[in-house]
This record gives C-alpha cells, sequence and structure tokens, in this order.
C-alpha cells in the first residue's frame, strides 16, 4: 500500500472494530531486515489486506522483489495452510484519476506490477477503488464481514429518546416549532403528506420557501413526527459557515453512540446509514444558505461533493432533505444541475403561505386573523405570513398572563390590532440587533412597509417617493435582503404608526 492518507483513513475506521491493528506505522525501529520484519508481521496475522495502485513498492535486494510482493505471498501461502482467516485485496480502478508523482516510472517496476495484479485478479475476488474515501469505506464493510459483526456493533446507535414531552398549549413567539410542539401544530397537513412523498421515493430533495414561512416548523413538528410513526429515525443539522466541522458532528451526536469520527460528510452519512441497516433515516440540512458566503471555496466543496456522491450511489435507506430560502434559488440552484448531472436539478417542494382556513381556531379570532391576513398581503405578498401571526399570538398571550384576564376583542382593539401589534414587536428586535446593520435593514424594511399608507405605497410603485422631510421627519434609504423584490423603501414616516417617543429610539438605533 503506497499511499499515506489511504492508510489512515483505513486506520481511523478501522480503529472502532474489537482487532489488533498490525500496519506499517506501528512497526519502529528494529535490527532485523525489512522484508522479514515485515513477513514476521503478516505470519502474527489473522486477516490480510492488500491494498495496490499504481507503485510496486520498496524492494528487497536479496530476492528482486518488493516487500509488498513478499507479504502478499506469505499470506496466499498462509491462506493455503489454513492459518489465515481471510486475504482481502483492493486494485486501483484503471479509470481513477491520480498524482503523477505516485505513479511508478521505473519500466522493471512498472512490467512486475502488472504481473502482480494480473495475479491478483486470476486468484483472489477483489474490489476496485477510486479514491481513499472509497477505499476506507469497503475496507471496513469487508473487515466487519470477515470477522462476524455488522455496522450496528461497531458503531452503535443511539437509544431512542422517548416522544418528547409537549411542551403547553402557547404562542412561541418567533421560535420555531419542534416535535415537542406537534400536537398544538396544524394547517400543514397536505404539506406533510407530500414531503413525506417525495421523501419516500428519492435519496435528495429541496424544501423551498420565503424566510419566515415555517420550513423549520413542518420539518420538525411536521415531518419529523409522522416518519417516526412509519418507524424512521430522523436527524436535523445546520452547515453554519465550516459545514465539514458543524453537519458531521451534529448528526453523529443525534443518532450514533460515543465520539464521532475524524471523518468527512459523505463518509459519516455513509456509517450512519450502514448502521441503521434496514431502518429508513431523513437527514435534514436546514438553513442551507448558510453556504452561500462559502460557495466555491473548499468550505463547502466537501459538502456539495458529498450531495454528489450520495445522489449517484445513495445508501437504500438514506434520504436528504435540504431546506434554504426562495430568495437563495439564484445562488445555489445551479448546483444542483451539477449534483444530478441533468437540467432538471433535484426534486423539489415549494412550501406557500399557509391560507386563512389554516391561521383560523374559532370565531372569536375572526378579526385577528383578518386584520394579520391583511398586514401579510400588504408588507409581504402573501396571504397569512407565519411570523407576523406568531408575533400577535405572543403579545396576545403576555397580555393576558395576569389571572382573570381573558382574551377579548377589547383587549385586542387596546394595543392596536395587528398593524400596531406587529409594528412594536419588530421596533423591540432592534434592541437585540446592536450593529449588525444587515439584520437591521431587514426588519425596518418589514417596519416601513406597514408605515405607509396605500397611497404612498401607489407613489412607490410609481418612482414617486413621499416628501417626508417635509413633515419634519428624517428619511433614508434602505436596501432589501437578498433576492427581495420589494423597491427601496425610506424610513422616516414610523412615527405616525408608532408615536414620537417610539420613533426617537428607532432614529437613534445603529443600522438605521
Amino acid at each position: 500500500m503506497d499511499l499515506s492518507d489511504a492508510r489512515q483513513r483505513i486506520l481511523k475506521l478501522l480503529s472502532v472494530v474489537p482487532v489488533d491493528l498490525v500496519h506499517m506505522e506501528t512497526f519502529g525501529s528494529d535490527e532485523t531486515r525489512p522484508a522479514d520484519y515485515s513477513l514476521e508481521q503478516v505470519r502474527s496475522s489473522d486477516l490480510f489486506i492488500g491494498v495496490y495502485a499504481e507503485r510496486y513498492g520498496a524492494i528487497d535486494p536479496h530476492t528482486g522483489k518488493s516487500i509488498t510482493e513478499l507479504e502478499y505471498r506469505e499470506a496466499s501461502r498462509m491462506l493455503g495452510e489454513g492459518r489465515l482467516s481471510g486475504l482481502l485485496v483492493y486494485l486501483l480502478d484503471p479509470k481513477a484519476e491520480w498524482r503523477v508523482d505516485q505513479i511508478d516510472r521505473d519500466p522493471g517496476h512498472i512490467a512486475a506490477l502488472a504481473a502482480l495484479k494480473n495475479e491478483l485478479k486470476s486468484k483472489h475476488t477483489i474490489t476496485y477503488f477510486k479514491n481513499a474515501e472509497e477505499l476506507s469505506l469497503r475496507v471496513l464493510g469487508d473487515v466487519l464481514r470477515k470477522i462476524g459483526i455488522g455496522y450496528g456493533a461497531a458503531f452503535k446507535l443511539r437509544k431512542a429518546l422517548a416522544e418528547p414531552v409537549s411542551r403547553p398549549a402557547q404562542p412561541l413567539g418567533m421560535e420555531h416549532y419542534t416535535e415537542r410542539d406537534a400536537r398544538w401544530f396544524r394547517g400543514r397537513e397536505d404539506d406533510i403528506a407530500s414531503i413525506c412523498e417525495l421523501v419516500e421515493r428519492n435519496s435528495e430533495i429541496l424544501l423551498i420557501g420565503d424566510s419566515g414561512i415555517g420550513k423549520t416548523s413542518l420539518v420538525q413538528a411536521g415531518v419529523f413526527p409522522a416518519l417516526r410513526k412509519r418507524n424512521w429515525s430522523v436527524a436535523s443539522c445546520r452547515p453554519l459557515d465550516s459545514p465539514d466541522e458543524s453537519i458531521p458532528v451534529a448528526l453523529w451526536h443525534q443518532l450514533m453512540e460515543g465520539t464521532p469520527p475524524d471523518q468527512s460528510i459523505h463518509t459519516i452519512l455513509n456509517l450512519v446509514a450502514e448502521a441503521h441497516g434496514d431502518k429508513q433515516l431523513l437527514v435534514v440540512v436546514d438553513q442551507l444558505e448558510d453556504i452561500i458566503p462559502q460557495l466555491g471555496t473548499a468550505k463547502t466543496s466537501n459538502l456539495l461533493t458529498a450531495l454528489t456522491q450520495i445522489y449517484t450511489a445513495p445508501p437504500a435507506n438514506l434520504h436528504l432533505l435540504l431546506c434554504y430560502r426562495g430568495d437563495a434559488e439564484p445562488k445555489v440552484g445551479n448546483y444542483w444541475q451539477k449534483v444530478t448531472g441533468s437540467a432538471s436539478g433535484l426534486p423539489r417542494y415549494y412550501l406557500g403561505p399557509l391560507g386563512r382556513e389554516a391561521a383560523r381556531t374559532d370565531d372569536s379570532v375572526d378579526e385577528i386573523v383578518s386584520d394579520t391576513e391583511a398586514e401579510s398581503e400588504r408588507s409581504v405578498g402573501v396571504q397569512i405570513y407565519p411570523p407576523f401571526l406568531q408575533m400577535v399570538a405572543e403579545t396576545l398571550a403576555k397580555a393576558t398572563e395576569e389571572p382573570g384576564t381573558a382574551l377579548s376583542s377589547s383587549v385586542y382593539r387596546s394595543l392596536g390590532k395587528a398593524r400596531q401589534i406587529i409594528g412594536r414587536y419588530l421596533l423591540n428586535q432592534l434592541a437585540l440587533l446592536g450593529s449588525r446593520s444587515k439584520e437591521s435593514q431587514a426588519v425596518m424594511i418589514s417596519l416601513a412597509a406597514q408605515a405607509f399608507s396605500e397611497d404612498e405605497r401607489r407613489n412607490f410603485k410609481r418612482h414617486k417617493r413621499p416628501d417626508l422631510r417635509s413633515r419634519g421627519l428624517p428619511g433614508r434609504p434602505v436596501k432589501p435582503p437578498l433576492g427581495s423584490r420589494r423597491r427601496r423603501w425610506q424610513v422616516g414616516d414610523c412615527a405616525r404608526l408608532l408615536g414620537p417617543e417610539s420613533y426617537r429610539g428607532l432614529n437613534s438605533s445603529r443600522g438605521l
């Protein structure tokens, strides 16, 4: 074997197997002739693994053969005598790309290596490999088979937790729903059924929707419980700014026992899939837009390579669901053609807003739903924007916390109804943002959208900005977030909505 990277990968994976590993890194210094020492190590072994790429190996001066070939011949002799339980042979695929500096140039060595490979192919069932990662996975699987244990014994599944204890029925504010909230999650039944059907039929699918539309809540409070009822395992992760580190660790801690092995995303996905045996597994990569700043760099290449490898040769029980905002599609959409090698890309599901009937619970909240619907259509252009509904619900819940205080139309109206509730809620978020101007701008766009009248909106569409300064109110342009179709708004007319005191606090906020 002539590749240190391949050896290290194999050794890391085999370290979880209850066996003693004998390899050249453990040989150390010894007075014995190199060939004799290597052959002695072969004789002390029960299983021989031979990996042959494009180098013949170091030559033993006494025999004129490489030590690599001598090791194989000793193992072959032991196998014939019944003193070796297995002899596993792996050859580099002739079509594999290989570094030039790792290819033998000596004509004699080339001829000897070719003869050895021909002999190996004639005497053994061999496995071809194209890279070190593929090789390590194949070796691990064959070793586990030879010693009579499966992936589930070498890599132990994390014990399934009892059904999550439900939280009390209360508004979650801007938190997303989790499995603990599944019994309170409603209005997305058709979406849940459609996504589960897509997941079952495909190894990889996309879930796309506007920011705040409820993708994470749908997955965790809807899809996950539905699949668990069918005896699936599920896990969710985010790429963050370093997918190579965050994804393997997150998946391992959710699905497996012990310390995560230092392996690539692709290897980890294969390991957890193999450990699950016949049990179906859904892995969700949420908020994939995290990778946009790193697209085209080494930080995202392994993730995209893993997605390509899984699509090309998917484990039978592994399914991936990739979620991201609709405004990220121009940045990441073209990668799915590269992953699949086709113009159609990956199967996708577009998540729309909640409908009025999904948000409505009974007649007493008709007014709230109607007002929230009006603000959603005015500001975001959708029927019901879930974050607006959550803002109103959380505010009303806090306003009725005192014992004996019940939700009523008068309480709702005293708070200024949906429009002012949403405006104040957004304003309060600025205190948490500080100098994070990009986030502040996104909040200000929504806040300004609440403040303008219908006449002023029409003026914006005609490229006429209202004369805010003539009213004694300063106004500054704010850019919309990535991919937004909204025109540039001016902030300053919020005093009419929030009152002078709130406006002064708003105007002094950093990021405005």
